[in-house]
């Protein structure tokens, strides 16, 4: 059996283009470098059906398919870990802005955690203050609003003087 190359071809010139096209747009930093981790994959993964088993010294195609989802799954996993770590940045950006806007100086910490069902909450939320609070008001109000807008319980809040 032959295979058909002009059926091939177009597909791969298309993920080329759009792989370009998605890459040239994103913003640098941790989701490009994941973004070109999946376009590789892509690109990789659009290669094969050309590839003859004659042709990759040393293996089958099967094989080099197998090892491309493997490294598929660790640019998911990665791409994982910055997203919940960039959710965390955000997060405690959220509660400084809160504290300064009720004249706080802190300096805050999530600790996101996964529930059973996969998603994503905060386990704890500790605040460190770098000067003493003037008014415990204050103090109050924040934590209160760590628990109503973050949904973190007093009890899993920790704030150190």
């Amino acid at each position: 059996m032959s295979f058909d190359y002009s059926s091939w071809f177009s597909p791969l010139i298309g993920t080329c283009l759009l792989v370009s096209a998605v890459l040239a747009v994103m913003p640098e930093g941790g989701a490009k470098r994941i973004g070109a981790a999946v376009a590789s994959a892509m690109l990789f993964f659009a290669i094969l059906p050309g590839i003859s088993p004659d042709t990759i010294p040393g293996g089958k195609a099967e094989d080099l398919r197998a090892a491309a989802g493997e490294k598929l799954l660790e640019a998911e996993s990665a791409a994982e870990k910055e997203t919940v770590g960039l959710v965390k940045e955000y997060l405690e950006g959220l509660i400084e802005e809160k504290a300064r806007a009720l004249a706080l100086d802190v300096e805050a910490f999530c600790e996101p955690a996964e529930n059973a069902s996969g998603e994503l909450y905060l386990r704890e939320v500790t605040v460190t203050y770098r000067k003493p609070p003037g008014e415990e008001d204050a103090v109050i109000s924040l934590r209160e609003w760590i628990r109503t807008i973050l949904g973190v319980p007093l009890k899993r809040q920790r704030h150190i003087r």
